[in-house]
């Protein structure tokens, strides 16, 4: 089975209780009937028993899972995810960044260990400024106009959007949560939200408000993601230890329905231990009104 897989799709990788295959541009996990329906061709195939007699394979659920099973451990890498380097994979290429913080671009490549491509483009040379007249150039003058530091409060924002698309926040050396604090309406949080959303495709994106961090149905849906944001916030939650372990990225306890090819245990984080969850790479960004601070 692993053999037919590899033939079919090249390269597989079992972590964090999925298949994975590069599809070009990045890592994708793989369907559950695309892995259970290549097992159906050996229903009824002949082989010979120990005392040489001839026999078929008759195939039921529990025998397709064991196929399965057994093949996520060949084909296991635990930590194949924890450590990728440095860079943004766009639908251009990979954006890495050199010592002194050049970017460059290179071509895709499986190495890159990426999950999520972003949509848009960048060729070197880009201006980083928002184009006047621009939609991005006036939700930051609008928001921050009056402000003596408007101009490191979107220089601020800029870092937020940039370690989400790096996949960097957990990495950093002091790692942070944002919140968004208005104490009106209508004063661009909302928007800011949704800048950070519109930035990175679906699949790297999660809502888990604060409040639902200290669930373990809940935060396992974290694992693997780019962004947490939330339009929930109180201040109970994130004065929490849970809050804290999320935000640093330390193992946490989170569960997930087994299936076939996962492990039997009902934990999983993104590091080679199987009982906690990490949420690995997850920059934190909520939004709040004056009440909730």
């Amino acid at each position: 089975m692993r053999e037919d897989l590899t033939e079919r799709l090249g390269r597989i990788v079992h972590a964090e209780g999925e298949f994975w295959r590069y599809g070009g541009t990045h890592w994708e996990a793989i369907p559950d009937h695309e892995l259970r329906l290549p097992v159906h061709a050996y229903d009824g195939a002949g082989f010979l028993t120990p005392a040489g007699e001839p026999s078929n394979v008759k195939l039921t659920k529990t025998r397709v899972d064991s196929v399965l099973h057994e093949c996520a451990a060949l084909c296991a890498e635990p930590g194949y995810f924890e450590k990728p380097p440095a860079g943004i994979n766009c639908a251009s290429g990979f954006i890495r960044f050199d010592a002194e913080g050049v970017p460059h671009l290179e071509a895709h490549h499986r190495e890159h260990r990426c999950r999520h491509t972003l949509p848009g483009h960048w060729q070197p040379g880009a201006s980083g400024t928002p184009p006047a007249g621009s939609l991005l150039a006036k939700l930051l003058a609008g928001s921050f106009k009056g402000d003596p530091d408007a101009e490191a409060k979107c220089a601020l924002l800029a870092e937020v959007c940039g370690a989400a698309a790096l996949g960097y926040a957990t990495r950093l050396m002091q790692p942070r949560a944002v919140v968004l604090h208005g104490k009106t309406a209508e004063n661009g949080k909302s928007q800011v939200l949704e800048l950070a959303r519109g930035l990175l495709p679906e699949s790297a994106i999660c809502s888990v408000p604060a409040s639902k961090m200290g669930d373990e149905r809940h935060v396992i849906g974290l694992v693997g993601k780019l962004l947490n944001a939330s339009d929930e916030l109180s201040a109970e939650a994130i004065a929490s230890d849970t809050f804290k372990a999320v935000v640093t990225g330390d193992p946490s306890r989170g569960a997930t329905s087994t299936r076939a090819g996962s492990s039997s245990a009902p934990w999983r984080r993104t590091s080679s231990r199987r009982t906690s969850c990490r949420a690995s790479r997850a920059a934190w960004t909520g939004a709040c009104s004056a009440a909730c601070c």
